[in-house]
């Protein structure tokens, strides 16, 4: 195990595990890297869940923990694509950070369609949200954070003629994470999808709806409408898929 240190206000430390990889690579040990920040947990529930997988040898019972339930992660979550405010941001130290951006919306689209409990979802993103804010030293109440969630999210739906985010680093971010995604074809078209729910995800953070809405045939929408002149471009979704212009039941 090797720990090294990083001059920095926030309290954190970073270990290396090293291990000898069952499959051969170029090196003779690989290592899985631990980042640790040392913080208040500030999720709204934590469950058991029992490390059991086919990736860890064990003997006897599994192993169990405790954990953050969807809800909370996705609340934590949010606040990492923000890249404006509390998130990843576009690039850092002149290095493109755009697949990582979107490597938190992957997470998020997924994370929406397990949601259960949105009260824990805005509770847990409030309190992530002003920690964050304060790390950055920025002033200002989470609805900051809400509104770069919603602009990225829009820039992605509209494909760019919405939204002040930067759709081509965005698009660059897309094309990179498809390479490391192994269980689907990961495209712009799937982007849209999870940018609308992380777009409708804040809306029940701003607006305190405690119940999800989600549809299970797409004629329950064939007849809605955006009227509203900044944001009624987003009407083709519908059209196109109507996925995109609303929260399904599934991926």
């Amino acid at each position: 195990m090797q720990e090294r240190h990083l001059n920095s206000q926030i309290e954190k430390a970073h270990y290396k595990f090293f291990f000898e990889p069952v499959y051969k690579t170029a090196r003779a040990e690989e290592y899985v890297l631990l980042d640790i920040l040392f913080e208040k947990p500030q999720y709204q529930q934590l469950i058991s869940r029992h490390v059991d997988s086919a990736f860890v040898f064990q003997n006897g019972k599994p192993l169990q923990v405790q954990v953050p339930g969807f809800d909370d992660i996705l609340g934590d979550k949010l606040t990492a694509f923000a890249p404006n405010t509390t998130g990843v941001p576009y690039e850092k130290g002149g290095q493109s950070r755009t697949m990582e951006i979107i490597k938190q919306l992957y997470d998020i689209g997924n994370l929406v369609v397990q949601m259960q409990n949105p009260a824990i979802t805005a509770t847990t993103f409030h309190a992530f949200a002003k920690t964050e804010l304060g790390y950055r030293n920025m002033e200002g109440d989470t609805s900051l954070v809400l509104d770069d969630i919603f602009d990225t999210a829009l820039t992605i739906s509209s494909k760019g003629q919405l939204g002040s985010g930067n759709m081509d680093a965005l698009m660059q971010g897309i094309r990179q994470l498809k390479q490391y995604i192994f269980s689907e074809n990961y495209h712009i078209e799937k982007a849209v999808t999870h940018a609308a729910r992380a777009a409708y995800t804040t809306a029940l953070i701003r607006t305190g709806e405690k119940a999800i809405h989600r549809f299970t045939d797409p004629m329950e929408i064939k007849d809605w409408n955006i009227t509203s002149q900044q944001y009624n471009k987003l009407n083709k979704l519908r059209k196109s898929n109507r996925k995109h212009f609303t929260i399904g039941t599934g991926h």
